[in-house]
């Protein structure tokens, strides 16, 4: 057993212990990784910027804006007004720290409100990772799903005032600020935590009286919470045993905080770096303790495959950058070519897909021959 990570089972209870004390229940530029959360020094692997050939019982979620209903027997002139395509890609963005100036790893707080803005104008809707991963998108009619990703659980992410209100200049803060704007935009995003590194502000956000609650609140919102590992350890570099710990007990740390029957169910790998046998990635045990995860995050790669796609892989799901070249480059080309990006026809139980000929070429013989029973396919001529 990797002996100094077994020192670390002991952090949980400090956590709890602060928190009943407090009383709460594009290429890179020149800027560096984010020191003290890597287990290993590494280069974290550069944003494919500018691709040549764009990419083929918990506790009660309440999010705060339904999907609209389904139009049950939408005609197929209903689907030609929407433009429905649900073989289409889907953007899955990735943030780090929320803090002034902006850098590889950095995006300020006037940048993040901006990011939203312009999803919101191309008429993206937000869903989690975990649905994406699962393959079941829930959003309304003639709406495209977006995954905003968040790792390593820096206090810019989520902040709360001395008077406990959250911090409007933190990720979670401005999300909540542009729903009241915008009550159509759910506050809805998957954050991938951090449990112990030497950097206090990157444990679950910082402010460990207030860590239970703030991974309460994300998932009474709606979002969710996935592992990041427990220590950033990088998953190549690491032997079997100590993979399983770190999945083990990074899920079981965030359940045990979440409560009420909450389960992590995915991964965001530290620096994108996979271990040599991946199939430690979908299930293992350490110690007397499981876990299973359903997908997985990579560092960069661009926009996702649907996951009605043959292209999609579940333990392999890309994402954007949330720098400004990435950003201007995969939201450009939706902007410029609609067709490309999943279009939601409003029935999570339904996948519409124009017939072949009408699908841009991109798009053409990908669509996957085993979709579970539990989903119809429709297609239709636009």
């Amino acid at each position: 057993m990797h002996r100094p990570m077994k020192r670390s089972l002991h952090i949980l209870p400090l956590i709890v212990l602060a928190m009943l004390l407090a009383g709460c229940g594009s290429p890179p530029s020149s800027s560096s990784t984010p020191t003290g959360v890597a287990v290993a020094p590494t280069t974290e692997p550069s944003p494919t910027a500018h691709p040549t050939t764009p990419p083929t019982s918990t506790p009660a979620p309440s999010p705060t804006s339904e999907p609209s209903p389904t139009p049950a027997g939408l005609s197929d002139d209903d689907l030609q007004r929407i433009g429905a395509n649900e073989l289409g890609w889907v953007p899955v963005l990735e943030y780090h720290l929320i803090e002034s100036p902006d850098a590889d790893y950095s995006r300020s707080p006037a940048k993040v409100r901006q990011d939203l803005e312009r999803l919101y104008a191309l008429g993206f809707y937000p869903i989690t990772f975990r649905d994406l991963a699962s393959g079941h998108i829930d959003v309304p009619a003639g709406k495209s799903p977006v995954v905003l990703t968040f790792d390593d659980s820096s206090d810019g992410q989520f902040r709360y005032l001395p008077d406990g209100s959250v911090d409007p200049t933190s990720a979670w803060g401005i999300m909540q600020a542009f729903h009241a704007e915008h009550p159509d935009w759910p506050v809805v995003a998957t954050f991938f935590p951090l449990i112990e590194v030497d950097v206090p502000s990157r444990v679950l956000f910082g402010q460990p009286e207030y860590a239970q609650r703030k991974l309460q609140e994300i998932v009474r919102a709606g979002g969710e919470v996935g592992s990041h590992t427990y220590t950033h350890m990088r998953l190549d570099l690491a032997t079997a045993d100590q993979i399983q710990w770190q999945l083990a007990y990074s899920a079981k740390a965030i359940e045990d905080l979440i409560g009420g029957g909450y389960k992590v169910t995915t991964l965001s790998l530290p620096l994108g770096m996979y271990p040599e046998d991946e199939s430690l990635l979908r299930s293992g045990e350490s110690e007397g303790v499981s876990y299973s995860f359903i997908g997985a995050a990579e560092v960069a790669g661009g926009a996702s495959p649907s996951p009605f796609s043959t292209n999609f892989d579940p333990y392999h799901i890309r994402r954007i950058q949330a720098l400004d070249a990435e950003l201007d480059y995969w939201l450009g080309l939706f902007e410029e070519r609609p067709d490309l990006k999943f279009i939601s026809d409003g029935d999570p139980t339904v996948v519409t897909v124009p017939v072949e000929e009408g699908l841009p070429e991109e798009l053409q013989g990908i669509l996957r021959t085993d979709l579970p029973d539990s989903l119809t396919l429709r297609r239709y001529t636009p």
